[in-house]
């Protein structure tokens, strides 16, 4: 179910919200803990979505995460040649392409959804380029501007993004 439109009730519950990504809140709520109540979950949804820093550019269609991870993986995208790799190792696909500036497959890049990594560290150990760094969690939400030249996902404030970013001029 996409953003926008509207959602069935579950005939168990009556309860029929769902998620801007089209996830049932619902469903990730039967599969959290069990001592969770309804109410204590949907709080700490709403917390980790408000203190977030950046807006999303482009709504991503994928399940958000549990909770905040220890730590988080960054992509100083001076170095990505956009060969790909990180995609195939990460487990909750939170790895995006970031198409090239003038055309799509030419200059490509990745970016990591900072909301939906995990912190597995498997990107970063398997990147032939070694350009994914693990950050501790606000480290990284802090750094991840300054490593990136374009994003998909985030609307990053152009003064805060790294010196060579298109943005600039």
């Amino acid at each position: 179910m996409r953003s926008g439109q509207s959602c069935a009730e579950d005939p168990k519950s009556g309860l029929g919200w769902h998620h801007p990504t089209g996830r049932s809140l619902l469903v990730e709520f039967r599969h959290s803990s069990p001592e969770l109540t309804i109410d204590a979950f949907l709080r700490s949804r709403q917390r980790m979505a408000e203190t977030f820093p950046y807006p999303y550019k482009v709504e991503v269609d994928k399940a958000p995460r549990a909770r905040a991870p220890k730590q988080v993986a960054v992509i100083d995208q001076t170095g990505c040649t956009g060969c790909e790799a990180c995609l195939a190792f990460c487990p909750v696909d939170c790895i995006e392409i970031v198409a090239g500036p003038q055309h799509p497959d030419f200059m490509k890049l990745v970016e990591v959804d900072l909301e939906r990594c995990i912190g597995c560290q498997l990107c970063a150990r398997y990147c032939p380029w070694e350009t994914i760094d693990m950050w501790p969690y606000q480290d990284g939400i802090d750094a991840a501007p300054s490593q990136t030249i374009r994003s998909l996902l985030y609307d990053y404030d152009p003064e805060q993004m790294h010196e060579s970013a298109e943005s600039r001029g």
